[in-house]
């Protein structure tokens, strides 16, 4: 039984995901074109503060861990609503995929996208809504 609330937080984390992506490109980037630091023999002390380079590196790090962690959710969480649309007509799946795995900016968008106009589209996922909700 999946709920539209359950496919629009699914459609949200795919949009979090994107962001994180966003973030770790532009952070790898930023890194990539900072000069390295020059390795010296010379000992640290215990209290020197991390440089600008090290924390992106720590930063870039844990962006890459919560991304992995939270795109393995995604995609087990997508297995699990691509099950409960095998009740689905293949348009109703192709609206649904659209909109929430595809996330299509707008409903007109979806109806170019699926061939049928904006108002058939609103009744295919009404209609593909209600069978996900009782199967």
């Amino acid at each position: 039984m999946i709920t539209k609330k359950e496919l629009w937080r699914f459609r949200q984390a795919g949009v979090e995901i994107e962001g994180l992506k966003m973030q770790i490109q532009e952070l790898t980037a930023t890194l990539d074109g900072l000069k390295a630091q020059q390795i010296t023999d010379m000992p640290k002390g215990g209290n020197v503060p991390h440089s600008a380079i090290e924390d992106a590196i720590i930063r870039l790090e844990s962006l890459r861990e919560l991304y992995a962690s939270k795109i393995g959710a995604w995609y087990t969480r997508q297995g699990e609503i691509e099950v409960a649309m095998s009740c689905l007509e293949p348009k109703e799946a192709a609206v649904i995929r659209s909109y929430y795995f595809r996330r299509a900016p707008s409903w007109e968008t979806v109806a170019m996208e699926v061939g049928n106009d904006l108002r058939n589209v609103t009744r295919i996922h009404g209609k593909a809504l209600e069978k996900m909700r009782t199967a």
